[in-house]
């Protein structure tokens, strides 16, 4: 839109016309906390599956049992699939899901929602795996450091993504 012009015979004005300038809404920047708290999430969950899981009187029990042990016949489906490849996949969709949720861009908002249901869906599937697994008493009776590192890691990753890009 150009300036308004003054009728004929009239003096020209001694200030310029307006200029229309375009909103310009917020400018979004990669998130701070979101990615420290997915990164430390991934770090926490990745060292629990190589720490043990279970500790009863001397033995020890780590990721790697578990999924041999469910590799026998007649084991259920659940914990088989799961501790073969599900637990990895979801734990790297979860890291993904977190990671790409705090960059700007057009699949942030659904990465945002995303995240934290990667992180719920491992955090329960591992959950019913386990009690499948067992037989008597809680999934919690002897438990390591390393089955508490993955379910926190999950959690805390899966929250990471929640945060988004920062706006300005």
């Amino acid at each position: 839109m150009s300036a308004p012009v003054q009728p004929y015979g009239y003096p020209q004005s001694p200030y310029p016309g307006y200029v229309l300038v375009a909103a310009r809404g917020p400018k979004n920047r990669v998130g701070v906390l979101g990615p420290i708290l997915a990164i430390a999430g991934a770090l926490i969950a990745l060292a629990g599956t190589v720490l043990h899981w279970y500790s009863a009187g001397g033995a020890h029990v780590d990721l790697h049992d578990l999924a041999k042990g469910t590799d026998v016949t007649g084991a259920k489906a659940l914990p088989r699939v799961y501790f073969g490849w599900l637990l990895w996949l979801l734990l790297g969709l979860t890291i993904v899901a977190a990671l790409l949720a705090n960059v700007p861009w057009s699949m942030s908002a659904v990465l945002r929602v995303l995240s934290p249901v990667f992180g719920a869906l491992g955090v329960v599937l591992l959950l019913v795996s386990l009690g499948q697994l067992h037989e008597s008493g809680s999934i919690f009776d002897n438990a390591a450091v390393g089955l508490w590192a993955v379910l926190l890691g999950f959690v805390l990753t899966g929250i990471g993504g929640v945060f988004g890009p920062r706006r300005r």
